[in-house]
């Protein structure tokens, strides 16, 4: 699930929001992958996989996305 701000309200988006963010600490092993993400994370991630320069078709879950983001502020 993709976190942030929108400008519209979606009751039950928001609903699911809170609730990933409780249930997040359970997410291990196979399951963490399905862990919820804020939009800005994703958009550092996608910045820091472009900069790799890598051809083809990669898809980044949630531990790579965060060593993405890891890697970028150890350059900082």
């Amino acid at each position: 699930m993709l976190l942030g701000n929108r400008k519209e309200f979606r009751l039950g988006e928001r609903t699911w929001q809170s609730g990933m963010k409780l249930i997040a600490p359970l997410l291990k092993g196979k399951w963490k992958k399905y862990k919820a993400i804020e939009a800005k994370d994703v958009a550092a991630a996608m910045v820091e996989a472009a900069k790799q320069n890598k051809k083809g078709f990669t898809v980044y879950e949630y531990e790579e996305m965060k060593t993405l983001i890891t890697q970028s502020s150890d350059l900082l």
